[in-house]
């Protein structure tokens, strides 16, 4: 009786440690599990991640997560564990967390979702950033077609007039190509159309 009750001890114990070491797992490699349905499904609650019943390989050796109770799991957590349960509630949360992020990559953002939000942000804060990086080299632009345009003003004759004129056209094409399509293509009319409009 005694060595029945080690046993279960010991097992327990294992699976603690074993669940531990998944949820620190697909942490750090979430696309490795992103697959595993019954996984995903085990940790959207405490009692279903207690219930799993789950093998796998960790460093190199396989472990084993037996199926308990969330008392059990509870219990053998706050013996075992550095911060007990709650510790170990906040991997299973963080494993959810790096999960979804993985299998929302490419989507685009739900706003309706936490993770959503998140992504949403971020694409805000890199558009926000590119818009800065893209003002900064249309003052620049705009600065050395301004110098262009005051060097035509001084030309000597219309050869050095006409240089200093594809000069200022060039630039400007620049700083317009810098804009996102559709705006990042100046078009200019025709000779014909500006002739058949005069």
């Amino acid at each position: 009786m005694v060595k029945k009750e080690s046993d279960s001890s010991e097992k327990n114990a294992n699976s603690v440690y074993a669940l531990r070491d998944l949820l620190g797992a697909i942490a750090e490699n979430p696309q490795r599990f992103s697959g595993d349905q019954d996984l995903l499904k085990a940790l959207k609650s405490q009692g279903a991640l207690a219930k799993l019943q789950y093998r796998f390989e960790y460093a190199g050796v396989m472990a084993n997560k037996e199926a308990m109770s969330t008392n059990t799991l509870k219990t053998y957590a706050e013996k075992l564990l550095p911060g007990g349960f709650q510790v170990l509630d906040e991997l299973r949360l963080n494993a959810i967390t790096a999960l979804a992020s993985t299998l929302e990559q490419g989507k685009p953002s739900n706003k309706r979702t936490k993770y959503g939000l998140l992504q949403r942000t971020e694409e805000h804060e890199e558009q926000i950033a590119q818009m800065e990086r893209i003002n900064f080299a249309l003052l620049q632009g705009l600065m050395s077609a301004m110098q262009a345009l005051r060097n035509l003003e001084t030309a000597q004759n219309l050869s050095s007039a006409q240089v200093e004129a594809k000069e200022v056209i060039r630039v400007l094409n620049s700083i317009v190509g810098m804009n996102p399509p559709p705006f990042g293509e100046l078009r200019t009319p025709s000779p014909e159309a500006s002739a058949s409009s005069t």
